[in-house]
Protein backbone atom coordinates (compact mmCIF):
# COMPACT_ATOMS: atom_id res chain seq x y z
CA UNK A 1 0.00 0.00 0.00
CA UNK A 2 3.14 2.46 0.34
CA UNK A 3 1.91 4.10 -3.74
CA UNK A 4 -1.23 4.54 -2.06
CA UNK A 5 0.39 6.36 1.12
CA UNK A 6 2.40 8.23 -1.18
CA UNK A 7 -0.35 9.47 -3.87
CA UNK A 8 -3.31 10.15 -1.36
CA UNK A 9 -1.15 11.98 1.44
CA UNK A 10 -2.60 15.33 0.91
CA UNK A 11 -6.18 14.09 1.44
CA UNK A 12 -5.96 13.25 5.04
CA UNK A 13 -8.68 11.56 6.86
CA UNK A 14 -9.11 12.71 10.00
CA UNK A 15 -9.97 9.65 12.05
CA UNK A 16 -11.98 10.63 15.51
CA UNK A 17 -10.42 8.24 18.32
CA UNK A 18 -12.37 5.03 19.28
CA UNK A 19 -14.63 4.85 22.30
CA UNK A 20 -14.16 1.71 24.48
CA UNK A 21 -17.48 1.25 23.21
CA UNK A 22 -16.60 1.20 19.31
CA UNK A 23 -13.48 -0.49 19.96
CA UNK A 24 -15.38 -3.51 21.28
CA UNK A 25 -17.76 -3.60 18.37
CA UNK A 26 -14.80 -3.50 16.14
CA UNK A 27 -13.39 -6.16 18.12
CA UNK A 28 -16.33 -8.37 17.86
CA UNK A 29 -16.88 -7.38 13.89
CA UNK A 30 -13.37 -8.59 13.41
CA UNK A 31 -14.03 -12.27 14.84
CA UNK A 32 -14.52 -14.86 11.78
CA UNK A 33 -17.99 -16.01 11.20
CA UNK A 34 -19.72 -12.91 12.89
CA UNK A 35 -22.08 -11.58 10.52
CA UNK A 36 -24.39 -8.68 10.70
CA UNK A 37 -27.32 -10.77 12.19
CA UNK A 38 -25.13 -12.24 15.01
CA UNK A 39 -23.20 -8.63 15.71
CA UNK A 40 -26.82 -7.21 16.06
CA UNK A 41 -28.14 -9.62 18.28
CA UNK A 42 -25.33 -9.45 20.36
CA UNK A 43 -25.39 -5.67 20.65
CA UNK A 44 -28.58 -5.61 21.40
CA UNK A 45 -28.03 -7.87 24.26
CA UNK A 46 -25.82 -5.56 26.16
CA UNK A 47 -26.22 -2.26 27.80
CA UNK A 48 -22.41 -1.21 26.84
CA UNK A 49 -20.69 -3.37 24.25
CA UNK A 50 -17.03 -2.89 26.40
CA UNK A 51 -19.12 -5.45 28.61
CA UNK A 52 -18.30 -7.92 26.75
CA UNK A 53 -14.51 -8.15 27.51
CA UNK A 54 -15.35 -10.05 30.53
CA UNK A 55 -17.71 -12.38 28.63
CA UNK A 56 -16.77 -16.21 29.15
CA UNK A 57 -18.58 -18.99 27.34
CA UNK A 58 -21.58 -18.98 29.75
CA UNK A 59 -21.83 -15.44 28.95
CA UNK A 60 -22.22 -16.20 25.41
CA UNK A 61 -25.08 -18.88 25.61
CA UNK A 62 -27.15 -16.40 27.43
CA UNK A 63 -27.54 -14.50 23.75
CA UNK A 64 -30.59 -15.76 21.87
CA UNK A 65 -29.33 -17.60 19.17
CA UNK A 66 -25.79 -18.01 19.71
CA UNK A 67 -25.44 -21.97 20.39
CA UNK A 68 -22.47 -23.95 22.02
CA UNK A 69 -20.22 -23.50 19.13
CA UNK A 70 -20.58 -19.87 18.42
CA UNK A 71 -20.15 -19.18 22.51
CA UNK A 72 -17.02 -21.30 22.41
CA UNK A 73 -15.78 -19.58 19.50
CA UNK A 74 -16.29 -16.14 20.75
CA UNK A 75 -15.15 -16.78 24.16
CA UNK A 76 -11.91 -17.78 22.52
CA UNK A 77 -11.49 -15.32 19.73
CA UNK A 78 -13.09 -11.97 20.84
CA UNK A 79 -10.04 -11.92 22.94
CA UNK A 80 -7.56 -12.94 20.44
CA UNK A 81 -8.32 -10.27 18.53
CA UNK A 82 -5.98 -7.47 18.80
CA UNK A 83 -6.63 -3.92 17.08
CA UNK A 84 -3.72 -2.13 17.46
CA UNK A 85 -2.09 -3.22 14.20
CA UNK A 86 -5.05 -2.38 12.58
CA UNK A 87 -5.96 1.01 14.02
CA UNK A 88 -2.37 2.17 13.07
CA UNK A 89 -2.72 0.96 9.34
CA UNK A 90 -5.97 3.02 9.33
CA UNK A 91 -4.46 5.70 10.54
CA UNK A 92 -0.97 4.96 8.52
CA UNK A 93 -3.35 5.22 5.41
CA UNK A 94 -5.80 7.69 6.41
CA UNK A 95 -8.45 5.17 6.71
CA UNK A 96 -12.02 5.86 8.66
CA UNK A 97 -13.89 3.76 10.51
CA UNK A 98 -17.87 3.38 10.38
CA UNK A 99 -19.53 1.19 12.71
CA UNK A 100 -23.20 -0.16 12.68
CA UNK A 101 -25.15 1.28 15.53
CA UNK A 102 -23.18 4.55 15.54
CA UNK A 103 -24.53 8.13 14.67
CA UNK A 104 -22.48 8.24 11.20
CA UNK A 105 -23.14 4.84 10.08
CA UNK A 106 -25.46 5.72 6.49
CA UNK A 107 -29.35 5.72 7.65
CA UNK A 108 -30.32 3.48 4.08
CA UNK A 109 -27.40 1.17 4.46
CA UNK A 110 -28.02 0.62 8.31
CA UNK A 111 -32.47 -0.55 6.86
CA UNK A 112 -31.28 -3.71 5.03
CA UNK A 113 -31.35 -7.04 6.49
CA UNK A 114 -27.53 -7.58 6.24
CA UNK A 115 -25.51 -4.25 6.76
CA UNK A 116 -22.06 -4.96 7.39
CA UNK A 117 -21.27 -4.50 11.06
CA UNK A 118 -18.04 -1.58 10.36
CA UNK A 119 -17.05 0.13 7.00
CA UNK A 120 -13.39 1.35 6.64
CA UNK A 121 -13.72 4.30 4.25
CA UNK A 122 -11.14 6.71 2.36
CA UNK A 123 -11.77 10.40 1.42
CA UNK A 124 -14.64 12.82 2.63
CA UNK A 125 -17.12 10.64 5.18
CA UNK A 126 -19.97 13.72 4.61
CA UNK A 127 -20.87 11.56 1.74
CA UNK A 128 -21.71 8.20 3.44
CA UNK A 129 -24.87 11.13 4.54
CA UNK A 130 -25.04 12.05 1.05
CA UNK A 131 -28.57 11.07 -0.84
CA UNK A 132 -27.25 8.45 -4.06
CA UNK A 133 -28.33 6.73 -7.12
CA UNK A 134 -26.55 3.78 -8.01
CA UNK A 135 -24.67 3.66 -11.40
CA UNK A 136 -23.98 0.28 -12.78
CA UNK A 137 -23.72 -2.04 -16.62
CA UNK A 138 -21.22 -3.66 -18.35
CA UNK A 139 -17.79 -4.74 -17.86
CA UNK A 140 -17.40 -4.84 -21.65
CA UNK A 141 -19.43 -1.47 -22.17
CA UNK A 142 -20.29 0.06 -25.89
CA UNK A 143 -20.03 3.51 -27.19
CA UNK A 144 -23.17 3.66 -26.87
CA UNK A 145 -23.56 2.49 -23.67
CA UNK A 146 -20.96 4.91 -22.05
CA UNK A 147 -22.13 7.62 -24.02
CA UNK A 148 -25.97 7.56 -22.17
CA UNK A 149 -24.07 6.92 -19.37
CA UNK A 150 -22.41 10.26 -19.34
CA UNK A 151 -25.38 11.99 -19.92
CA UNK A 152 -27.15 10.52 -17.01
CA UNK A 153 -24.60 11.00 -14.96
CA UNK A 154 -23.74 14.59 -15.98
CA UNK A 155 -27.89 15.21 -15.58
CA UNK A 156 -27.84 13.90 -11.95
CA UNK A 157 -24.92 15.03 -10.32
CA UNK A 158 -26.63 18.49 -10.92
CA UNK A 159 -29.68 17.61 -8.07
CA UNK A 160 -26.68 17.05 -5.26
CA UNK A 161 -27.42 13.45 -6.03
CA UNK A 162 -23.95 11.02 -5.63
CA UNK A 163 -23.04 8.34 -7.73
CA UNK A 164 -22.17 4.80 -6.29
CA UNK A 165 -20.37 2.29 -8.28
CA UNK A 166 -17.86 -0.37 -8.19
CA UNK A 167 -14.92 0.99 -9.74
CA UNK A 168 -14.92 -1.95 -12.27
CA UNK A 169 -14.25 -1.80 -15.89
CA UNK A 170 -17.04 -0.96 -18.37
CA UNK A 171 -20.11 1.31 -16.95
CA UNK A 172 -18.94 1.83 -13.57
CA UNK A 173 -15.72 3.16 -14.95
CA UNK A 174 -17.21 6.09 -16.58
CA UNK A 175 -20.10 6.55 -13.74
CA UNK A 176 -17.58 7.43 -11.79
CA UNK A 177 -15.09 9.47 -14.21
CA UNK A 178 -17.91 11.50 -15.13
CA UNK A 179 -19.25 12.29 -11.89
CA UNK A 180 -15.38 13.88 -10.93
CA UNK A 181 -15.21 15.19 -14.45
CA UNK A 182 -18.38 17.32 -13.75
CA UNK A 183 -17.53 18.06 -9.68
CA UNK A 184 -19.69 15.84 -8.36
CA UNK A 185 -20.01 13.27 -5.97
CA UNK A 186 -19.10 9.75 -5.99
CA UNK A 187 -18.51 6.40 -4.51
CA UNK A 188 -16.52 3.75 -4.75
CA UNK A 189 -17.95 0.70 -3.21
CA UNK A 190 -14.71 -2.26 -3.60
CA UNK A 191 -14.76 -5.92 -2.97
CA UNK A 192 -11.00 -5.96 -0.96
CA UNK A 193 -9.75 -4.00 1.30
CA UNK A 194 -7.83 -0.61 1.25
CA UNK A 195 -4.73 -0.59 -1.25
CA UNK A 196 -5.53 -3.65 -3.44
CA UNK A 197 -6.89 -2.47 -6.33
CA UNK A 198 -8.65 -4.06 -8.76
CA UNK A 199 -8.90 -4.18 -11.92
CA UNK A 200 -5.16 -2.63 -11.62
CA UNK A 201 -5.36 -0.39 -14.30
CA UNK A 202 -7.96 1.59 -12.32
CA UNK A 203 -5.43 2.73 -9.89
CA UNK A 204 -5.22 6.46 -10.45
CA UNK A 205 -9.07 6.42 -10.85
CA UNK A 206 -9.29 4.81 -6.76
CA UNK A 207 -6.72 7.99 -5.85
CA UNK A 208 -8.80 10.25 -7.19
CA UNK A 209 -12.00 9.14 -6.03
CA UNK A 210 -10.15 8.73 -2.56
CA UNK A 211 -9.14 12.39 -2.64
CA UNK A 212 -12.35 13.77 -3.88
CA UNK A 213 -14.94 11.74 -3.39
CA UNK A 214 -15.36 8.24 -0.98
CA UNK A 215 -14.02 5.16 -1.65
CA UNK A 216 -16.00 2.37 1.34
CA UNK A 217 -14.86 -1.40 2.02
CA UNK A 218 -16.31 -3.56 4.30
CA UNK A 219 -13.11 -5.75 4.42
CA UNK A 220 -9.99 -4.32 6.57
CA UNK A 221 -7.05 -2.74 4.56
CA UNK A 222 -4.98 -5.15 2.51
CA UNK A 223 -7.61 -7.86 2.23
CA UNK A 224 -7.27 -9.51 -0.98
CA UNK A 225 -10.22 -9.80 -3.51
CA UNK A 226 -12.04 -12.79 -3.36
CA UNK A 227 -15.00 -13.65 -6.02
CA UNK A 228 -17.40 -14.08 -3.23
CA UNK A 229 -16.74 -10.67 -1.93
CA UNK A 230 -18.42 -9.25 -5.55
CA UNK A 231 -22.12 -9.74 -5.05
CA UNK A 232 -21.22 -8.96 -1.22
CA UNK A 233 -20.45 -5.92 -2.06
CA UNK A 234 -23.27 -5.72 -4.70
CA UNK A 235 -25.45 -5.26 -1.83
CA UNK A 236 -23.54 -2.43 -0.29
CA UNK A 237 -24.32 -0.44 -3.48
CA UNK A 238 -27.59 -1.04 -3.75
CA UNK A 239 -28.35 -0.27 0.42
CA UNK A 240 -26.74 3.22 -0.38
CA UNK A 241 -28.65 3.92 -2.80
CA UNK A 242 -32.11 5.37 -2.96
CA UNK A 243 -32.31 3.25 -6.66
CA UNK A 244 -30.52 1.59 -8.90
CA UNK A 245 -29.56 2.36 -12.57
CA UNK A 246 -28.65 -0.46 -14.87
CA UNK A 247 -27.33 1.38 -18.46
CA UNK A 248 -25.98 -2.30 -20.10
CA UNK A 249 -26.21 -5.59 -18.89
CA UNK A 250 -26.28 -8.90 -20.71
CA UNK A 251 -28.50 -11.82 -19.18
CA UNK A 252 -26.53 -13.17 -16.85
CA UNK A 253 -24.37 -10.20 -16.24
CA UNK A 254 -22.76 -9.26 -12.57
CA UNK A 255 -24.94 -5.99 -12.68
CA UNK A 256 -28.20 -7.79 -11.99
CA UNK A 257 -26.95 -9.07 -8.73
CA UNK A 258 -27.21 -5.38 -7.17
CA UNK A 259 -30.50 -5.41 -8.91
CA UNK A 260 -31.65 -8.42 -6.88
CA UNK A 261 -29.88 -6.93 -4.02
CA UNK A 262 -31.84 -3.57 -5.06
CA UNK A 263 -35.27 -5.24 -5.07
CA UNK A 264 -35.04 -7.33 -1.45
CA UNK A 265 -34.23 -3.86 0.07
CA UNK A 266 -37.24 -1.93 -1.36
CA UNK A 267 -35.12 0.28 -4.07
CA UNK A 268 -36.25 1.41 -6.91
CA UNK A 269 -34.91 0.04 -10.29
CA UNK A 270 -33.89 1.55 -13.72
CA UNK A 271 -33.45 0.35 -16.82
CA UNK A 272 -32.24 1.96 -20.30
CA UNK A 273 -33.74 0.09 -23.08
CA UNK A 274 -31.03 -0.74 -25.92
CA UNK A 275 -30.88 -2.67 -29.39
CA UNK A 276 -33.18 -5.77 -29.55
CA UNK A 277 -30.97 -8.67 -30.84
CA UNK A 278 -27.84 -6.71 -29.07
CA UNK A 279 -26.93 -9.47 -26.34
CA UNK A 280 -25.74 -6.21 -24.10
CA UNK A 281 -29.04 -5.17 -23.67
CA UNK A 282 -30.64 -8.22 -23.10
CA UNK A 283 -30.71 -7.95 -19.32
CA UNK A 284 -31.85 -4.51 -19.59
CA UNK A 285 -34.59 -5.46 -21.40
CA UNK A 286 -35.73 -8.43 -19.48
CA UNK A 287 -35.74 -5.77 -16.62
CA UNK A 288 -37.73 -3.44 -18.61
CA UNK A 289 -40.21 -6.26 -19.67
CA UNK A 290 -40.42 -7.39 -15.60
CA UNK A 291 -41.23 -3.91 -14.22
CA UNK A 292 -38.26 -2.12 -14.14
CA UNK A 293 -38.82 1.95 -15.20
CA UNK A 294 -37.83 2.64 -19.14
CA UNK A 295 -34.88 5.09 -18.23
CA UNK A 296 -33.95 7.41 -21.22
CA UNK A 297 -32.84 10.55 -19.39
CA UNK A 298 -32.13 11.68 -16.12
CA UNK A 299 -35.85 13.02 -15.48
CA UNK A 300 -37.20 9.39 -15.72
CA UNK A 301 -35.40 8.80 -12.86
CA UNK A 302 -35.73 12.01 -11.01
CA UNK A 303 -39.75 11.41 -10.70
CA UNK A 304 -39.87 8.33 -9.10
CA UNK A 305 -37.57 9.85 -6.31
CA UNK A 306 -38.24 11.39 -3.00
CA UNK A 307 -38.86 14.71 -3.21
CA UNK A 308 -35.51 15.81 -1.20
CA UNK A 309 -33.92 13.83 -4.24
CA UNK A 310 -35.54 15.99 -7.07
CA UNK A 311 -33.83 19.42 -6.13
CA UNK A 312 -36.76 20.59 -4.48
CA UNK A 313 -36.36 23.24 -1.09
CA UNK A 314 -37.32 22.57 2.67
CA UNK A 315 -38.49 24.34 5.37
CA UNK A 316 -36.85 24.78 7.98
CA UNK A 317 -38.32 25.41 11.76
CA UNK A 318 -38.90 29.14 12.10
CA UNK A 319 -40.74 28.45 8.85
CA UNK A 320 -43.11 25.60 10.25
CA UNK A 321 -43.87 24.11 13.31
CA UNK A 322 -45.52 20.91 12.36
CA UNK A 323 -45.38 18.43 9.96
CA UNK A 324 -47.99 17.74 7.74
CA UNK A 325 -49.58 14.13 8.88
CA UNK A 326 -47.59 11.47 7.91
CA UNK A 327 -49.29 8.44 6.01
CA UNK A 328 -48.62 5.06 5.63
CA UNK A 329 -46.39 5.01 8.66
CA UNK A 330 -45.57 1.74 11.16
CA UNK A 331 -46.08 2.58 14.52
CA UNK A 332 -41.78 2.74 15.36
CA UNK A 333 -41.84 5.32 12.43
CA UNK A 334 -44.45 7.38 14.25
CA UNK A 335 -42.67 6.83 17.15
CA UNK A 336 -39.09 8.18 15.95
CA UNK A 337 -41.10 11.05 14.23
CA UNK A 338 -42.68 12.57 17.29
CA UNK A 339 -39.40 12.41 19.08
CA UNK A 340 -37.95 14.05 16.54
CA UNK A 341 -40.66 17.00 16.30
CA UNK A 342 -40.25 17.66 19.91
CA UNK A 343 -36.77 18.81 19.58
CA UNK A 344 -36.85 19.99 15.55
CA UNK A 345 -33.02 18.71 15.32
CA UNK A 346 -31.37 15.76 17.10
CA UNK A 347 -28.26 13.93 17.19
CA UNK A 348 -29.30 10.49 16.29
CA UNK A 349 -26.89 8.88 19.54
CA UNK A 350 -29.33 10.47 21.71
CA UNK A 351 -32.71 9.58 19.61
CA UNK A 352 -31.56 6.08 20.24
CA UNK A 353 -30.70 6.67 23.98
CA UNK A 354 -34.17 8.06 24.56
CA UNK A 355 -36.32 5.57 22.55
CA UNK A 356 -37.74 2.64 23.65
CA UNK A 357 -37.09 0.90 20.58
CA UNK A 358 -34.24 -1.67 19.68
CA UNK A 359 -31.51 -0.10 17.74
CA UNK A 360 -31.64 -1.63 14.49
CA UNK A 361 -36.13 -0.39 14.84
CA UNK A 362 -34.63 2.83 15.09
CA UNK A 363 -32.51 2.73 12.32
CA UNK A 364 -35.09 1.34 9.87
CA UNK A 365 -37.55 3.55 11.16
CA UNK A 366 -34.86 6.87 10.33
CA UNK A 367 -33.90 5.37 7.17
CA UNK A 368 -37.99 4.64 5.92
CA UNK A 369 -38.64 8.54 7.12
CA UNK A 370 -35.74 9.96 5.09
CA UNK A 371 -37.32 7.88 2.21
CA UNK A 372 -40.67 9.43 2.48
CA UNK A 373 -38.98 13.24 2.02
CA UNK A 374 -40.30 13.44 5.94
CA UNK A 375 -36.98 14.25 7.89
CA UNK A 376 -33.48 14.76 6.31
CA UNK A 377 -29.48 13.89 7.79
CA UNK A 378 -27.91 17.27 8.86
CA UNK A 379 -23.90 17.88 10.26
CA UNK A 380 -22.38 15.79 12.57
CA UNK A 381 -24.63 12.32 12.84
CA UNK A 382 -28.31 14.62 13.36
CA UNK A 383 -31.59 14.06 11.91
CA UNK A 384 -33.94 16.97 11.38
CA UNK A 385 -37.23 17.69 10.41
CA UNK A 386 -37.43 18.11 6.27
CA UNK A 387 -40.83 18.13 3.83
CA UNK A 388 -41.14 20.19 0.70
CA UNK A 389 -41.67 23.76 1.19
CA UNK A 390 -44.65 25.62 1.00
Amino acid sequence: MEALVRSTSRCKTRRTPLTPDQRCKLQLAMVPGIGSGRFQKILKHVSSPARLLAYQTRDWLQIPGIGTQIAEQLSNRFQEIRLESLLQQCDAHDIGICLLGDCDYPLLLAEIHDPPPVIFWQGKQSLLAQRAIAVVGSRRSTQYGESITRSLVSDLIRTDLAVVSGLARGIDRVAHEVALEKGGATLAVIASGHGVIYPPEHHRLYEEIACNGLVISEHPPGVEIKSRHFPQRNRIIAGLSLGVIVVEAAERSGALITVRHALEQNREVFAVPGRVGDPASKGCLNLIRDGAKLTEVAADVLEELPLQAQGHTFRNAEQETDLPPPVNLEEREKNVLEMIGSKREVDIDSLLAGSSLAVHEVLAALAELELQGLIQSGPGGTVRLGGPSR
